[in-house]
């Protein structure tokens, strides 16, 4: 027997609703979030140097304790007082 799952996750509750973005990046503070899987930095080091092609901003860095594990929200905390915006992913 063979069993088929999907991946599709059922969402109950509110819908949700993105961020609004900063119309530019200019003069900006960007957070880069680590999440702490395998080259998930270089992911980051490229996503920085396209970006600085365009735009001038300062960036603070900062690494997930562990890719299993949700953002502690000591560090979610630090990050949303420090930066404009925060680029991060999840996913392998």
């Amino acid at each position: 027997m063979i069993t088929i799952l999907s991946p599709r996750v059922n969402r109950s509750g509110g819908s949700v609703h993105l961020a609004s973005r900063p119309p530019d990046l200019n003069g900006r503070t960007i957070g880069l979030l680590d999440n702490g899987k395998r080259n998930f930095d270089v992911y980051l080091d490229c996503t920085e140097e396209l970006l600085k092609e365009k735009f001038t901003f300062a960036t603070i860095r900062r690494r997930k304790p562990s890719p299993l594990r949700g953002i502690p929200r000591d560090l979610l905390d630090e990050m949303a007082e420090q930066c404009d915006t925060i680029i991060t992913g999840s996913g392998d």
